[in-house]
């Protein structure tokens, strides 16, 4: 009995590793520049979700510029949030706040497709806005 007590315990052990997705074979770095009308986007972030079951994975923008550690391999869509400050405000509930614009074009607003396949892979955002 205390055999059938062990196998079952390893099973569960290699079950839970596998769930966790501890095999970087799944996953893949890409990185690469983010541009919107041949300007680098300051700052926001790039989100990768999967469409072939993988965990998402998520990046900050810094100075046009990205990296993300952990994307899953196969199809993904990619969503790009980056926020700058207009100079306005706007008043809400009594409360004075500072006005944002988006600037991705809101033609990318529900994401752009991409096929991850390499480890590693460099990919460039040339967006337009007209």
């Amino acid at each position: 009995m205390k055999t059938h007590r062990i196998d079952v315990s390893i099973f569960l052990v290699g079950l839970i590793l596998t769930v966790a997705g501890c095999s970087d074979g799944n996953v893949s770095v890409v990185e690469g520049a983010i541009t919107v009308d041949d300007k680098p986007v300051k700052k926001g972030t790039v989100s990768f979700t999967s469409l072939d079951g993988g965990m998402p994975a998520s990046a900050d923008i810094g100075e046009g510029k990205y990296r993300a550690d952990t994307v899953p391999r196969g199809r993904v869509v990619v969503h790009l949030n980056a926020f700058e400050l207009t100079g306005k405000k706007y008043m809400e509930l009594g409360i004075e706040y500072p006005e944002e614009k988006n600037v991705i074009p809101p033609e990318y607003a529900n994401g752009i497709t991409l096929n991850v396949g390499e480890p590693k892979m460099i990919h460039d955002f040339h967006l337009k806005s007209k």
